[in-house]
């Protein structure tokens, strides 16, 4: 990792110092990787649905956070090649927007913002799964991601409605086809 940063601050003790920075800069991170975040999860959670359209489940397809644990989602890690993450520092706190990591599986795209005083960190992100010949017209493999917390200490949540709606538009297709051929 590289990058650059100018910045100024103000102030009779470090936490005045911190509360009044302000600057800006720009972070570059080549052959990364994000632990803990499996950008290949896609063909398990497929792998699922379809065990269960063979079983002739007639339950929706949804795919709620604990499955989405369970098939692998917070396994293995997500490589990437390079991202660059243009930052500003505002009254000791540090925003990064439209942060784009992408690979052959999965794109990431979201923001940070860090206050430097109290370490806590709030980030959003949508992982958008490149679903090659599984695409459906109408219908994303994404997940809306976050983090907060204090670093060292971050809560995890995702919203996997896109990824549901995804999965089950594909069932559906499926479940066509399968009564089409039947004719």
């Amino acid at each position: 990792a590289n990058g650059t940063a100018t910045f100024e601050s103000a102030g009779n003790s470090s936490d005045a110092m911190i509360r009044n920075l302000t600057g800006s800069g720009s972070l570059i991170v080549h052959n990364g990787e994000i632990a803990g975040l499996n950008d290949a999860a896609l063909a398990s959670i497929l792998e699922h649905s379809d065990q269960k359209l063979n079983k002739n489940s007639t339950e929706l397809h949804s795919i709620g956070v604990t499955g989405l644990e369970n098939l692998g989602l917070y396994g293995g890690v997500t490589k990437f090649d390079e991202v660059t993450a243009p930052f500003t520092i505002v009254s000791g706190v540090l925003r990064a927007n439209n942060i784009r990591v992408a690979n052959d599986n999965a794109t990431l795209s979201g923001d940070v913002k860090l206050d430097l005083g109290t370490m806590e960190i709030t980030s959003r992100a949508n992982m958008t799964f490149a679903a090659g010949r599984e695409a459906i017209v109408g219908a994303t493999p994404e997940l809306e991601l976050s983090l907060s917390g204090i670093a060292g200490d971050l809560k995890r949540d995702v919203n996997p409605a896109g990824l549901s709606t995804f999965v089950g538009m594909r069932a559906a297709e499926q479940r066509e086809r399968a009564f089409e051929s039947q004719k």
